[in-house]
């Protein structure tokens, strides 16, 4: 989608975004310090260019440590379940949420829940007569966006490694959604045409590198299938994420995503920019709790 429309445009959520909101939790769970179990709250707002994007990511959840060893390979080992909510103004996802992490080097994310793509801020879901139908910004003038409901199943394996100041990761997400109703639509997640009924794999590769205590910076392979429509999309980019040192922030980070599309129905060659900013907070502590009974 170009970036002469206004921007509350149809669809707003980029594959970068997504990868983007990923990525913060994933380098905070890869140098984590120990696990501190308790009720926790994060939120994170992101905005994309071209397309033009938005994105709110809620999570409510309980935290607790899986393994209790010492070492750099169980320390950081926890289970979280709890609500997920992510809007944009064209649809909303709430799911149930679990996390695992039994290792350092590995974690699995898997969530379910509600789809809902609505047309009460003007967007909402384009239907299409076909995966190759036009779905960029002049084919949606004469597009009339509806309301669509559904589920959103996923299931995401992460790995881990760190040698030195260098992180690497790797992270496969595979999505099952469907909405009502029949034929294709344009999924504003992935923002590529997908079958009311569909599977996309997601693979994201990151090799970051602590520059200082509040600065990592690298580079990340992000890159898309669509099972029912046989679309691919491929992207690049240079990241920076920071994340204060200051006792008083050190919950709160930030992430600027650069790069380009090397593969894209309808970006290929596109300069991409993505943004988000968020924060972590622990909102009741059982120790603290079992301390005050004393």
């Amino acid at each position: 989608m170009r970036t002469n429309r206004p921007f509350l445009i149809r669809s707003l959520t980029s594959q970068g975004l997504a990868a983007a909101v990923s990525i913060c939790f994933i380098v905070s769970n890869a140098i984590a310090d120990k696990t501190e179990p308790g009720l926790y709250f994060s939120q994170s707002v992101g905005a994309s260019w071209d397309p033009l994007g938005v994105i709110l990511d809620s999570r409510l959840f309980y935290r607790n440590s899986l393994v209790n060893k010492n070492g750099i390979l169980w320390e950081s080992t926890k289970f979280d379940a709890g609500l997920q909510n992510e809007w944009t103004p064209a649809d909303n996802v709430i799911s149930a949420r679990v996390e695992m992490e039994p290792i350092a080097v590995f974690s699995l994310v898997c969530k379910a829940g509600f789809y809902n793509m609505y047309n009460a801020l003007g967007y909402g879901c384009f239907r299409l007569d076909s995966p190759n139908e036009a779905y960029g910004p002049q084919a949606q003038k004469s597009m009339k966006p509806a309301n669509a409901r559904g589920y959103w199943v996923s299931a995401a394996p992460t790995l881990k490694a760190k040698v030195w100041r260098l992180i690497l990761m790797n992270t496969t997400t595979i999505n099952q959604l469907a909405l009502n109703g029949s034929g294709y639509f344009l999924e504003v997640r992935s923002y590529l045409p997908h079958r009311t009924v569909d599977l996309d794999i997601i693979n994201d590769t990151y090799l970051l590198a602590e520059c200082t205590p509040w600065l990592m910076a690298g580079l990340t392979h992000h890159y898309v299938y669509v099972k029912e429509t046989s679309v691919v999309s491929q992207q690049v980019c240079a990241m920076g994420i920071v994340t204060p040192t200051a006792p008083r922030f050190k919950s709160t980070y930030a992430a600027l995503d650069v790069g380009t599309y090397l593969r894209d129905p309808l970006f290929a060659r596109s300069l991409y920019l993505g943004c988000l900013v968020g924060a972590d907070f622990r909102i009741w502590n059982p120790a603290s709790a079992k301390d005050a009974k004393k």
